[in-house]
């Protein structure tokens, strides 16, 4: 049976329907990561992720994985390569935790290849060269006269972002070949996400 997550009563919440954070409050309403939540019994499931500093993506699939009742012990495992954005989402990981009253615990793993360790599953988030590349990806092409809707999936800008992308998975394929579970499943949620997908198939020797 599984347990209906209640809303956190905090000054960071979530607006229902839109899905969108409400960032109004200072980050000090927060409290600060313990040592109590970097540990794990073996037993759990680690699912690790790369690019965590993600305002979007992580917050939400966390609270996702804690829905579903044969997860809720689940050991998080966050790396990105922006320390304050990292410690931010372990700090609001760390509330839904206790909020919700789940034997989940998360840490910020010191490098991008601990955080793989021994993980089960392993979650791609990461925005190689950040919005700034992105904003590159469309007004290059742009200035040649080539529109597009977005610029981060197909297209010029598609190829341009799979072209700092796919180095990074390749490496990302290599640290799970090394150091993960076994029987680890790796689930690509970055963009291109097809481009990127195919690569860490066909040339880094995960499924994805």
């Amino acid at each position: 049976k599984r347990r209906r997550l209640k809303p956190p009563k905090c000054t960071f919440h979530v607006l229902h329907r839109t899905n969108k954070l409400v960032a109004s409050c200072s980050l000090d309403a927060l409290p600060q990561a313990t040592e109590s939540t970097q540990r794990t019994p073996l037993a759990m499931i680690k699912v690790a992720i790369i690019g965590a500093g993600s305002l979007t993506y992580t917050r939400a699939l966390v609270r996702d994985i804690l829905t579903v009742s044969e997860l809720q012990d689940t050991f998080f495992s966050f790396t990105d390569t922006d320390p304050k954005a990292l410690d931010m989402q372990v700090r609001l990981a760390q509330r839904e935790i206790r909020t919700n009253r789940v034997p989940a615990s998360v840490e910020a793993a010191p490098t991008r290849r601990q955080a793989i360790e021994g993980a089960n599953y392993v979650i791609n988030l990461a925005r190689v060269g950040g919005l700034e590349a992105l904003r590159s990806d469309i007004e290059i092409p742009l200035k040649y006269g080539v529109a597009q809707c977005v610029g981060e999936t197909l297209c010029a800008g598609g190829i341009m972002a799979a072209q700092r992308g796919v180095p990074a998975m390749l490496e990302f394929c290599h640290d799970i070949r090394d150091v993960a579970s076994s029987d680890v499943i790796f689930l690509n949620y970055a963009d291109p996400c097809s481009m990127l997908t195919w690569a860490a198939n066909e040339f880094g020797q995960i499924p994805a």
